[in-house]
């Protein structure tokens, strides 16, 4: 019996000096992370592991995560966000320690919409920028028809500024696709 005895004393004792030491009473404790991203509802991950719909609350261990965001990320049929920078100013991927405190870190992207642009009909003329770019909301793109030998341009189909031009702009406010329309001289 005395040894039972002799041995909790020693514990007693192991914890009055731990607990003097100021040691915190749970190393690699959990904490509470936030995950956002501006606009809601963009794929981040935490670790290389599984992909997640943003917001998301998680339960960390204590210690240094990596946290990553893909960019461009495809949103509906000609929208893509990119990725402009992270609350903490990291790089779309990078590192973050946890600590006892909750945090919450935000991604932010910015809009951009596909522009699809086309001669009709294709044997009509070029067309100018490429086919199928993606650029930065609200953008106003210089667009260019040129006819080929044998036909004229005869307007553009789509939300364009000068319709009847073949050098004029279009607004990128939302996905856009523009058609130049031309047409084969007889002879």
């Amino acid at each position: 019996m005395s040894t039972r005895i002799r041995f909790d004393w020693y514990a007693l004792l192991a914890v009055v000096i731990y607990a003097s030491l100021n040691v915190p009473a749970e190393v690699g404790g959990i904490t509470s992370i936030t995950i956002q991203t501006k606009p809601a509802g963009l794929q981040f991950s935490v670790d290389s592991k599984a992909t997640q719909t943003a917001p998301q609350t998680l339960n960390l261990t204590q210690g240094t995560h990596t946290v990553m965001v893909a960019t461009p990320q495809a949103w509906a049929s000609g929208t893509q966000y990119v990725f402009t920078g992270w609350s903490d100013d990291g790089a779309a991927s990078h590192t973050i320690t946890v600590g006892t405190s909750s945090a919450t870190y935000t991604a932010s992207f910015k809009t951009q919409n596909q522009l699809i642009i086309s001669a009709l009909p294709p044997a009509g003329g070029t067309v100018t920028p490429a086919n199928g770019g993606f650029y930065d909301a609200g953008t106003v793109v210089p667009i260019r028809a040129t006819a080929n030998s044998g036909y004229s341009f005869t307007g553009w189909s789509g939300s364009v500024n000068s319709a009847s031009s073949p050098l004029t702009t279009v607004t990128i406010s939302s996905p856009q696709t523009v058609i130049a329309l031309f047409f084969k001289a007889s002879h």
